[in-house]
């Protein structure tokens, strides 16, 4: 452990858009970092390759037709109708199957396409204006990764029972979709290993969540969660548990059997007993990464040389005025990060300290 003294740039806290941003940018680098747990999917996107040759062929009055319902028309009818006609063609361009593309669940239904969504493993369903998810993604038996991103109209219910069919289907992100309420239906969501539900305004959990016994991986953050309901501790495959920036008050101690956590995020939570929560996780000595940022701490408990095998601890943010020579016990760190308020200054002798480690 040495340079640590870098870590002590000053800094004014960000704004809240400004610190979503840097959240979601670390994040991304975190998750990057950690491939073993966060899977890397082979991404066989929804998108056919288009011969770029063969595009720019002239085409005949028909093709011509097809190409401007689908290029120049959102309506269903004239949808409909392009997708009809096509059935009619013994072939067509790439450029009309690119534009057939943009339509998956149009695909399934007309049958066309079929090299493509038959054997796809990710689809992208952000910005999709669907009140009610099309019927035919049902049929997409291979998908194993779906992104769900500002869906506002989508009903959540509905969905995740439509997704519940999908056997190979391991990696749901819902992300900045406005809901308060977790549907109950999330819980037949069985064969999830890694569940993102961030950024939406959710202020109540399905105790249903927690009956998703193979997770690996859930991060809630960036809601509006006050409490936990009983129940987290059947999540006995988690590793990764990511509960920042939410209204949590305190944890319960079902937390504690989490044994198998190696990643826990608490920060910028309006804990009561900051200190208290350190006791209680004090025995997840399997952990690497922990963000205890924006927790108002002001000094860290001896326990916190129970974390032998940490390697990144996030102390943003708190006015820490006194560390344990405990923190020395924590030869595999890697990380320690300590930016702080502008208004804040460590003590010297603190400073000194940190400086020597």
């Amino acid at each position: 452990m040495k340079n640590f003294f870098d870590f002590f740039k000053k800094r004014p806290k960000s704004s809240a858009s400004e610190q979503d941003q840097e959240n979601t940018q670390k994040k991304g680098t975190q998750q990057a970092k950690k491939g073993n747990i966060h899977t890397k999917i082979n991404e066989k996107r929804f998108r056919p390759q288009v011969d770029s040759e063969n595009s720019k062929a002239k085409l005949n009055e028909e093709e011509t037709a097809i190409y401007h319902l689908l290029a120049n028309s959102s309506e269903a009818a004239n949808l409909d109708q392009a997708f009809q006609r096509c059935t009619q063609l013994n072939t067509y361009p790439s450029s009309i199957a690119s534009l057939l593309a943009d339509h998956w669940h149009l695909c399934i239904r007309y049958n066309l396409e079929t090299h493509h969504w038959k054997s796809t493993d990710y689809l992208d369903l952000s910005d999709a204006t669907f009140h009610l998810l099309p019927n035919e993604i049902t049929q997409m038996q291979l998908l194993r990764q779906i992104d769900m991103v500002r869906n506002y109209d989508l009903d959540f219910t509905d969905a995740f029972l439509k997704l519940s069919t999908l056997p190979n289907l391991k990696t749901l992100t819902v992300f900045e979709n406005g809901i308060d309420q977790l549907p109950d239906s999330i819980g037949q969501l069985k064969q999830l290993t890694h569940l993102t539900l961030e950024s939406s305004e959710i202020n109540q959990l399905s105790p249903t969540l927690f009956e998703l016994s193979k997770l690996e991986s859930l991060s809630l953050s960036t809601n509006q969660i006050e409490v936990l309901p009983p129940g987290i501790e059947a999540l006995q495959q988690l590793r990764e548990l990511n509960l920042n920036t939410n209204h949590l008050t305190k944890l319960s101690d079902e937390i504690t059997q989490l044994h198998r956590l190696e990643q826990l995020s608490l920060g910028d939570n309006p804990l009561q007993e900051p200190l208290q929560l350190l006791d209680q996780i004090k025995h997840f000595t399997h952990l690497k990464y922990l963000d205890l940022s924006s927790l108002n701490l002001k000094a860290l408990p001896t326990t916190i040389g129970n974390f032998v095998h940490l390697e990144e601890l996030i102390l943003d943010y708190n006015p820490i005025v006194q560390f344990p020579d405990e923190l020395r016990q924590l030869q595999n760190l890697k990380k320690l990060s300590l930016n702080t308020l502008q208004d804040f200054n460590y003590p010297e002798a603190t400073q000194n300290t940190l400086k020597q480690w």
